[in-house]
Formats: C-alpha cells, sequence, structure tokens
C-alpha cells in the first residue's frame, strides 16, 4: 500500500495490529521517511477482500511507535486506536499514550490530551485497548518496570491509573485486558525474578482482575511455569493473549521455553481455558474461609419483572446448561404455564394474562424441589 503520489519519500511498518469485522479489517502501524532525520507517523489503512479502501497518515507530536492496537467504538461504530509516542521538540524527551479518533472512512475525528506523558519516564510501552458497551476503554501496558492499567471514560478522560509491581520482581508487564461479563476488567501479563547468581531470570505469567469503579484488585491468579498442562521442562513463561469465553470464563494463551547455558533451547506454545474466577477448578477465587465449598457456582435467575407483553428470564452461570421445570401459577393458585427450560435465556408471550401477581417456581428435573421461586407482576 501506501500511495506514493500522496505520501512521497514514505515507506511503511507493519507493527501495528489487524482489526478484523464484517466488512474488512482496518491495519494499522506506522510510516517513517527516509533517513537520516526519520519522523514517524501513525498509519491506517482498510481492506476488503485484496484491495485496499483508503489509507490515512497522522501526524505524531515527535516521534514513536505508531498505533499499537485498534477497536471498534460499540456507541457510534467509528475506531478508536492506542498510540505510543516519544517526544524530544523542547529538548527532552517525553513519552505519551494517546488515543485516537477515526471514522469508517479514514478520517480523523478527535485525538486525546495525552493520557500519560512524563519527562522522567526511561519506558512506556503500550500494549492492548478493551471497549466495553458503554464506551469505557481499558489500556495495558508497562510504565517503566512496572504493569500498567489504565481507564478512560468516552470522552478520553482518565478516570484511574493502576501501576504496580510484583515484590521481588524487576521488571512486569500486562499484554492484554477485556471487560468480563459482569462489567469489571481481567488483564493477562506477566513479570520475571532476577536470579543473580546463576544469571538467570524466571518468567512468571499472572492474570488480575480489577474493580471497574476504583482499579482495586478483586483477584490475582499466578500462572507457574512447572505447571503439568504446559508439558515442557520450561523456566521461563510469557502470557501473550486473554479472551472472553461465553460461560463468562476466559482463554489464555502464550509460550513457554527453557533456556539454560547447559541446555538446548526448547520452546512451546500454550493455551489453557479458566473459568471467572481465573481456575481450572470450582471456587478457587472465592473469598478466604470458603475455598473447601467445593459445590459449582449458584445459579442465578433474574426476570425482568413487572411484566407486561413478554416474560424473559435469564439463566447466569448455567454453564453445564442444566434443565429445570419451570411453572407459572395464577392468583387462583392454578398452574397455567409449564415447561422445561435450559440454557441461558427463556421467554413467555404474557399477552392473554390478566393483570395481577403471578409465582413462577423453578424446580429440578430429576426430584422436582424447588430451586426458586418468584413473584411476577403483570400491569
Amino acid at each position: 500500500g501506501l500511495n506514493e503520489n500522496q505520501y512521497p519519500n514514505f515507506s511503511v511498518e507493519m507493527r501495528g495490529t489487524v482489526l478484523s469485522y464484517s466488512e474488512g479489517s482496518i491495519v494499522t502501524g506506522f510510516v517513517r521517511t527516509g533517513f537520516p532525520g526519520s519522523t514517524y507517523e501513525t498509519y491506517f489503512c482498510k481492506i476488503i477482500g485484496d484491495s485496499i479502501i483508503w489509507e490515512t497518515v497522522i501526524e505524531n507530536p515527535g516521534f514513536g511507535d505508531g498505533a499499537v492496537d485498534i477497536q471498534q467504538n460499540p456507541i457510534d461504530q467509528s475506531y478508536i486506536a492506542l498510540v505510543a509516542n516519544r517526544d524530544n521538540s523542547l529538548g527532552a524527551e517525553t513519552q505519551h499514550l494517546s488515543l485516537l479518533k477515526i471514522s469508517d472512512e479514514g478520517n480523523l475525528i478527535t485525538t486525546s490530551n495525552p493520557l500519560i506523558s512524563s519527562l522522567n519516564i526511561t519506558e512506556l510501552y503500550a500494549e492492548k485497548l478493551s471497549i466495553n458497551e458503554d464506551g469505557f476503554i481499558a489500556i495495558s501496558g508497562r510504565l517503566d518496570n512496572q504493569s500498567l492499567l489504565i481507564l478512560v471514560d468516552q470522552d478520553f478522560n482518565v478516570v484511574w491509573q493502576n501501576s504496580f509491581q510484583f515484590p521481588g520482581a524487576s521488571y512486569s508487564v500486562i499484554t492484554n485486558c477485556v471487560f468480563a461479563h459482569d462489567g469489571h476488567i481481567v488483564s493477562a501479563g506477566g513479570y520475571y525474578i532476577e536470579e543473580p547468581e546463576i544469571n538467570e531470570k524466571e518468567y512468571t505469567g499472572f492474570l488480575i482482575k480489577y474493580d471497574i469503579n476504583t482499579g482495586d484488585t478483586i483477584w490475582h491468579k499466578e500462572l507457574i511455569h512447572t505447571d503439568p498442562i504446559y508439558n515442557l521442562e520450561s523456566d521461563h513463561l510469557y502470557v501473550l493473549d486473554l479472551q472472553l469465553t461465553p460461560d463468562n470464563g476466559f482463554i489464555i494463551s502464550g509460550y513457554t521455553f527453557y533456556l539454560n547455558q547447559t541446555m538446548p533451547y526448547k520452546q512451546a506454545g500454550w493455551a489453557k481455558k479458566v473459568d471467572q474466577y481465573g481456575c481450572t477448578e470450582w471456587n478457587c477465587g472465592l473469598p478466604v474461609g470458603l475455598e473447601n465449598n467445593l459445590s459449582p457456582i449458584p445459579i442465578q435467575f433474574n426476570f425482568n419483572n413487572p411484566i407486561s407483553s413478554q416474560l424473559n428470564l435469564s439463566i447466569q452461570n448455567n454453564g453445564s446448561h442444566q434443565t429445570y421445570q419451570m411453572e407459572i401459577i395464577d392468583m387462583n393458585g392454578k398452574i397455567i404455564y409449564t415447561n422445561h427450560i435450559s440454557g441461558n435465556a427463556h421467554s413467555i408471550n404474557t399477552n392473554l394474562w390478566s393483570s395481577g401477581v403471578y409465582t413462577c417456581i423453578i424446580k429440578n428435573v430429576a426430584d422436582l424441589i424447588p430451586v426458586h421461586s418468584e413473584k411476577i407482576i403483570k400491569l
């Protein structure tokens, strides 16, 4: 790509990411002029099939890595790009993280003020961004030797910033973050601890869930390289990706490797499925005192209430799709509806119901023991 007539003397370096969606793909990276005195500008292009639909080059405030990630904004279907830059125009190098908003036609809509900007930062790296249905943006990366997570609102204002270092660690980074089904933020990353006596570094992965309102830690899980799941005699573990799954859990992936001066280099990729607590077994993430409760996570039944023309039931934590019997009883004690339900949702047309108060009872199919009862108001 890169129209030479429109952008003379530029070369493209695709070090960003690709966002694929129903209409095509948006590709990010950066372009630079020839040496000496190179300048770096942020680059975007839209591709459908094997055709470039448009290209856009946006000037950076100084020089830097361009756009490292891009996601579609569910509010207005625009695109939000995460940009990392370094600026030495003032005689001393300043590092920035900022956001760009571009249209589906490749036009720049707005640019945020620097989310982080400092002369005292040695290294500032952006990794990934994630956008929830309300337009809030979570950003992961590294600030010097600390893990970094930032929450930004729809207007690009920083809600909170969380940077931390694990005890004894020399370096840590958050490589990815997602919004969980309950609205909070789950991040994945890793850290290493120096072992100078043997001239080695030991890498450990982690999953951390943060409260979206405060940035406080809800739970923290470490991924140890000696876990048999990784099937490798390794002493290093990197976490690269984190994805949400429909059952409220996550899939994480990365690679492990063994690096020793007396041993051949070994490397293996891995993927791991965990539940909503970052666990591979029931309830390992419950508060202290409940760790030995080995019963499954309680299933929750939620209704729209009051109702008019339709009763909607959503079932949470029914990952195994257990089947229940649902009964609706009217004001005279008569059963007016009965059915088996499973999955995560169920709807009933109530147009013919009279106004009043009804009782919904949900029972186990095996023994018909009630597990939930709720009064439903029909308007």
